[in-house]
C-alpha cells in the first residue's frame, strides 16, 4: 500500500511541496543521506555551472539546476581514459562546465561488485585518487559526498 496522499489538493494549493509529496511516496527507496545531500545542493550550492552526479540517476529532485546523472558508471572511465592525468581530468570537468561533483559510493559498489562492471572497476581507483587529491570535499554524508571543482 502506498503512503502517497490520494488527495492532490495540498500539493496543488502549495500547502505541500512537490519534494515532500515525492518523499512521502518513496520513503524507503532512497537513503536518508541522499535526501540530506539533495537538500544541501538545493539550498546551499550555487546554481551557476553544472552538477555531475556519479553513481546516481535521481537528479530530478534538484530545483532549477543543470546536472548530468550518471547511474551507469560511464563518466569515471571517460574522465580517466580521456583525461590521462589529474590535470587532464580537471580540464575535462572545466570543459563541461561542472562546478560540483556528487559521488554516491553505494551504486558504484553495486556496479563493480554485483553487476561486475570490470571497465568501471579498472578506472575507479585512479578516479578516486583524483577526487581525493584535486576536488574539494564540501559535505560528506557517508556513502554520498559532495565535491567542489576548484
Amino acid at each position: 500500500a502506498s503512503s502517497y496522499p490520494r488527495d492532490p489538493l495540498p500539493l496543488l494549493t502549495g500547502k505541500t511541496s512537490e519534494t515532500t509529496a515525492i518523499r512521502s511516496r518513496t520513503p524507503d527507496t532512497l537513503p536518508t543521506e541522499f535526501w540530506r545531500m539533495t537538500d544541501y545542493v538545493n539550498n546551499d550550492v550555487p546554481h551557476n555551472g553544472r552538477l555531475l552526479m556519479l553513481g546516481s540517476g535521481a537528479g530530478y529532485f534538484f530545483t532549477t539546476r543543470e546536472y548530468v546523472a550518471d547511474s551507469g558508471g560511464d563518466w569515471v572511465p571517460y574522465l580517466v581514459s580521456e583525461g590521462k592525468t589529474e590535470s587532464g581530468m580537471l580540464a575535462l570537468l572545466y570543459e563541461q562546465h561542472f562546478t560540483y561533483v556528487v559521488y554516491d559510493a553505494t551504486p558504484m559498489r553495486f556496479l563493480t561488485e554485483v553487476y561486475h562492471n570490470h571497465v568501471l572497476a579498472s578506472y575507479l581507483p585512479a578516479y578516486l585518487e583524483f577526487q581525493h587529491d584535486r576536488l574539494i570535499l564540501v559535505k560528506d554524508y557517508g556513502a554520498i559526498a559532495i565535491y567542489r571543482v576548484p
